[in-house]
């Protein structure tokens, strides 16, 4: 579990150990694509850290946030708009 496999996931590989069928290169696939999966939760979220980042230092603004917040205005934008 502390690689990120779910409990189903871990049956399925406790039982590739007791399957006679089972050879190595099967588990390493298996591990191959959660190293992906991995990898593409990575690029995700540094997509939305770069993202944040850019919003917290370039949309600066003062004073309530009833009047005028750029960074609320910039999360409130309509999700196929894109992020300046």
């Amino acid at each position: 579990q502390r690689l990120g496999y779910p409990l189903k996931e871990i049956e399925e590989l406790l039982f590739l150990r007791v399957s006679p069928e089972t050879d190595c290169d099967d588990v390493r696939e298996r591990a191959q694509m959660k190293l992906d999966e991995v990898n593409g939760k990575i690029a995700g979220l540094s997509a939305i850290r770069s993202v944040l980042k850019n919003l917290i230092h370039e949309r600066r603004g003062q004073g309530p946030t009833s009047r005028y917040c750029p960074l609320l205005d910039a999360l409130s934008l309509d999700e196929k708009e894109p992020i300046p």
